[in-house]
């Protein structure tokens, strides 16, 4: 919720990516918030990163497609605590203890995505 007149932030995903090396993947992910004052100076930032490696078995099958939900989840988890981290330490001054006019926050939205065209 804005505690602020004026300024913004910026949420960036600088990377995401999962590679198959043999019979292991790796995947790693950056993001970082800017904050910027309303004429565009940047006041503060913070970015976190995290990495994690999984190997699969191509013994069974949907093994890949379960190993690649299992990782993005623990990633996904792993970024939720690390970005917390960042973002307390290197922006505590932007962060309100409470917000006593602030409505509820709306449930976040899901759609699955169709499988990308084929080459």
């Amino acid at each position: 919720m804005p505690g602020a007149s004026s300024g913004h932030a910026v949420f960036v995903i600088d990377e995401a990516s999962i590679v198959q090396v043999h019979d292991e993947l790796q995947g790693r992910m950056a993001v970082h918030l800017d904050i910027t004052t309303s004429d565009g100076t940047r006041t503060g930032y913070a970015e976190a990163r995290v990495s994690r490696n999984q190997t699969f078995s191509n013994d069974r099958p949907n093994a890949m497609r379960a190993t690649l939900d299992e990782l993005v989840q623990q990633m996904m988890g792993d970024m939720n605590v690390e970005f917390e981290f960042q973002v307390r330490r290197s922006l505590r001054a932007y962060l309100q203890t409470t917000a006593p006019t602030a409505s509820e926050p709306q449930q976040v939205q899901t759609e699955d995505l169709a499988p990308p065209p084929k080459p």
